[in-house]
Protein backbone atom coordinates (compact mmCIF):
# COMPACT_ATOMS: atom_id res chain seq x y z
CA UNK A 1 0.00 0.00 0.00
CA UNK A 2 1.27 3.47 -0.86
CA UNK A 3 1.04 6.45 1.42
CA UNK A 4 1.52 9.93 -0.01
CA UNK A 5 2.74 13.05 1.69
CA UNK A 6 0.71 16.02 0.51
CA UNK A 7 1.38 19.69 0.16
CA UNK A 8 -0.94 22.51 -0.76
CA UNK A 9 0.01 24.57 -3.81
CA UNK A 10 -2.28 27.24 -5.22
CA UNK A 11 -4.95 26.08 -2.78
CA UNK A 12 -4.98 22.48 -3.99
CA UNK A 13 -3.49 19.45 -2.21
CA UNK A 14 -0.96 17.58 -4.35
CA UNK A 15 0.93 14.32 -3.85
CA UNK A 16 4.63 14.98 -3.38
CA UNK A 17 6.36 11.79 -2.30
CA UNK A 18 5.06 8.26 -2.31
CA UNK A 19 6.22 5.92 0.41
CA UNK A 20 5.38 2.27 0.76
CA UNK A 21 3.68 1.27 4.02
CA UNK A 22 6.83 -0.72 4.84
CA UNK A 23 8.84 2.53 4.91
CA UNK A 24 6.18 4.76 6.45
CA UNK A 25 7.01 4.02 10.10
CA UNK A 26 10.78 4.33 9.89
CA UNK A 27 11.79 7.57 11.58
CA UNK A 28 15.04 7.94 9.66
CA UNK A 29 13.25 8.31 6.30
CA UNK A 30 12.13 11.70 5.05
CA UNK A 31 8.51 12.47 4.29
CA UNK A 32 9.57 14.73 1.42
CA UNK A 33 12.90 14.97 -0.38
CA UNK A 34 13.18 17.15 -3.49
CA UNK A 35 16.54 18.67 -4.36
CA UNK A 36 17.55 20.16 -7.71
CA UNK A 37 20.49 22.20 -8.93
CA UNK A 38 22.28 23.04 -12.12
CA UNK A 39 23.03 25.69 -14.70
CA UNK A 40 20.48 28.11 -16.11
CA UNK A 41 20.97 26.49 -19.50
CA UNK A 42 21.39 22.75 -19.52
CA UNK A 43 20.28 19.78 -17.51
CA UNK A 44 19.43 20.23 -13.87
CA UNK A 45 20.40 17.35 -11.63
CA UNK A 46 17.80 16.34 -9.08
CA UNK A 47 16.95 13.91 -6.31
CA UNK A 48 13.39 13.14 -5.29
CA UNK A 49 11.72 10.65 -2.99
CA UNK A 50 9.61 7.95 -4.63
CA UNK A 51 8.34 4.87 -2.80
CA UNK A 52 11.00 4.97 -0.10
CA UNK A 53 13.75 5.24 -2.71
CA UNK A 54 15.57 8.26 -4.09
CA UNK A 55 15.37 8.86 -7.83
CA UNK A 56 18.50 10.69 -8.95
CA UNK A 57 18.41 12.49 -12.29
CA UNK A 58 22.05 12.75 -13.30
CA UNK A 59 21.64 13.71 -16.96
CA UNK A 60 18.89 14.40 -19.44
CA UNK A 61 18.43 10.68 -20.14
CA UNK A 62 19.83 8.96 -17.06
CA UNK A 63 18.04 8.35 -13.77
CA UNK A 64 19.34 6.18 -10.95
CA UNK A 65 17.19 4.73 -8.13
CA UNK A 66 18.94 4.31 -4.79
CA UNK A 67 17.77 3.07 -1.42
CA UNK A 68 20.17 4.39 1.25
CA UNK A 69 20.62 2.32 4.38
CA UNK A 70 19.35 3.43 7.77
CA UNK A 71 22.95 4.16 8.75
CA UNK A 72 23.45 6.35 5.66
CA UNK A 73 20.25 8.29 6.39
CA UNK A 74 21.19 8.86 10.03
CA UNK A 75 24.66 10.10 9.02
CA UNK A 76 23.03 12.41 6.46
CA UNK A 77 20.64 13.92 9.04
CA UNK A 78 23.55 14.47 11.42
CA UNK A 79 25.40 16.34 8.67
CA UNK A 80 22.30 18.43 7.97
CA UNK A 81 22.26 19.45 11.65
CA UNK A 82 25.90 20.59 11.44
CA UNK A 83 25.12 22.57 8.27
CA UNK A 84 22.07 24.12 10.00
CA UNK A 85 19.91 23.08 7.02
CA UNK A 86 16.68 23.65 8.94
CA UNK A 87 17.55 27.34 9.41
CA UNK A 88 18.33 28.11 5.76
CA UNK A 89 16.44 31.11 4.37
CA UNK A 90 13.65 30.66 1.86
CA UNK A 91 15.51 32.53 -0.89
CA UNK A 92 19.12 33.42 -1.73
CA UNK A 93 19.91 36.04 -4.38
CA UNK A 94 23.06 38.01 -5.20
CA UNK A 95 23.28 41.74 -4.63
CA UNK A 96 21.26 43.71 -7.22
CA UNK A 97 24.37 45.29 -8.75
CA UNK A 98 26.09 41.92 -9.30
CA UNK A 99 26.35 40.78 -12.93
CA UNK A 100 26.82 37.12 -13.83
CA UNK A 101 27.53 35.83 -17.32
CA UNK A 102 26.64 32.31 -16.36
CA UNK A 103 25.11 30.93 -13.26
CA UNK A 104 23.38 28.30 -11.30
CA UNK A 105 20.07 27.82 -9.58
CA UNK A 106 19.06 25.36 -6.92
CA UNK A 107 16.08 24.35 -4.80
CA UNK A 108 15.57 22.19 -1.73
CA UNK A 109 12.32 20.93 -0.18
CA UNK A 110 12.94 18.41 2.59
CA UNK A 111 10.68 17.25 5.39
CA UNK A 112 12.00 14.90 8.04
CA UNK A 113 9.82 14.23 11.05
CA UNK A 114 8.53 17.59 12.27
CA UNK A 115 11.30 19.55 10.52
CA UNK A 116 10.98 21.15 7.12
CA UNK A 117 13.11 23.32 4.88
CA UNK A 118 12.11 24.94 1.61
CA UNK A 119 14.96 27.00 0.19
CA UNK A 120 16.08 28.09 -3.24
CA UNK A 121 18.72 30.27 -4.79
CA UNK A 122 20.05 31.80 -7.93
CA UNK A 123 23.79 32.58 -7.99
CA UNK A 124 23.82 32.80 -4.19
CA UNK A 125 24.12 30.23 -1.43
CA UNK A 126 23.63 29.84 2.32
CA UNK A 127 26.74 30.75 4.24
CA UNK A 128 28.05 33.32 1.76
CA UNK A 129 29.81 36.06 3.66
CA UNK A 130 30.16 39.62 2.38
CA UNK A 131 33.83 38.86 1.70
CA UNK A 132 32.85 35.78 -0.34
CA UNK A 133 30.40 37.88 -2.39
CA UNK A 134 33.06 40.53 -3.06
CA UNK A 135 35.53 37.82 -4.17
CA UNK A 136 32.85 36.39 -6.46
CA UNK A 137 32.30 39.82 -8.03
CA UNK A 138 36.03 40.09 -8.67
CA UNK A 139 36.20 36.59 -10.16
CA UNK A 140 37.29 36.45 -13.79
CA UNK A 141 34.72 33.76 -14.63
CA UNK A 142 31.73 36.00 -13.98
CA UNK A 143 29.89 33.15 -12.27
CA UNK A 144 28.97 32.67 -8.64
CA UNK A 145 31.02 30.39 -6.44
CA UNK A 146 29.30 28.02 -4.06
CA UNK A 147 29.70 28.63 -0.37
CA UNK A 148 31.56 26.07 1.74
CA UNK A 149 28.23 25.17 3.42
CA UNK A 150 26.52 24.43 0.11
CA UNK A 151 29.52 22.45 -1.15
CA UNK A 152 29.33 20.30 2.01
CA UNK A 153 25.59 19.85 1.41
CA UNK A 154 26.28 18.51 -2.09
CA UNK A 155 29.01 16.22 -0.76
CA UNK A 156 26.54 14.84 1.81
CA UNK A 157 24.11 14.12 -1.06
CA UNK A 158 26.86 12.24 -2.85
CA UNK A 159 27.61 10.14 0.22
CA UNK A 160 23.90 9.44 0.73
CA UNK A 161 23.20 8.41 -2.87
CA UNK A 162 26.59 7.13 -4.05
CA UNK A 163 26.11 9.25 -7.18
CA UNK A 164 29.28 11.20 -7.95
CA UNK A 165 27.69 14.01 -9.95
CA UNK A 166 26.09 15.42 -6.78
CA UNK A 167 29.38 16.17 -4.99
Amino acid sequence: MLRFATETRAGFPIKIGAMTEEHANQDYLPVQFDVAFGPFLGTRRSIRLDGGQLVCKVSLWRRVRVCPSEEAWRAFWQEMESLRLWQWSATYRPAPDTVFYDGARWSIAITHGERRVASEGSNAYPGNSKKHIMETRASSTGSARESERFRKFRQALQRLTGVESFG
